[in-house]
């Protein structure tokens, strides 16, 4: 949908690391979306004090804009509530993203090379990575990392 709105349906988008043109494709199917999951576990955390407001960090420019207002409306889907939190600049993204860790949700990228993808995703999704910005961790990611 974001990438509809955004890129007038151009790209290749696509919800696996490796997308089928990749050697290092798998048979592993993506998770995919599940609404009725997300309800049911935004209900949970709502009973559990949560307020359902997250704030969905962005640029100003016309493709990070369509891309927020279709992040937005797809979280207000399952019951959240979202404020955008558009920045101007690269600079206050990155201080934003990998110094102050001042966001709740955030759209980004990594590069991971076709002839060496380890060291990427290394990086970027092991949980003791200082190259791991958002802060993802999974023990699970951990071992299948090493």
């Amino acid at each position: 949908l974001d990438t509809e709105r955004a890129y007038a349906g151009k790209g290749l988008p696509g919800q696996e690391i490796f997308p089928p043109e990749s050697r290092w494709h798998s048979g592993v199917e993506p998770l995919g979306i599940d609404l009725d999951k997300a309800r049911e576990l935004l209900a949970e955390a709502r009973k559990d004090g949560y307020d359902g407001t997250v704030t969905y960090m962005d640029g100003t420019d016309p493709v990070s804009r369509s891309k927020a207002v279709v992040v937005k409306a797809m979280l207000e889907r399952v019951g959240f509530t979202v404020e955008l939190d558009l920045v101007s600049s690269i600079a206050d993204r990155v201080s934003k993203t990998y110094v102050d860790h001042d966001f709740d949700i955030s759209r980004g990228a990594a590069s991971v090379s076709e002839g060496d993808p380890y060291h990427r995703l290394q990086s970027v999704l092991n949980s003791e990575s200082y190259g791991n910005p958002g802060g993802y961790a999974d023990p699970e990611m951990d071992r299948l990392l090493v």
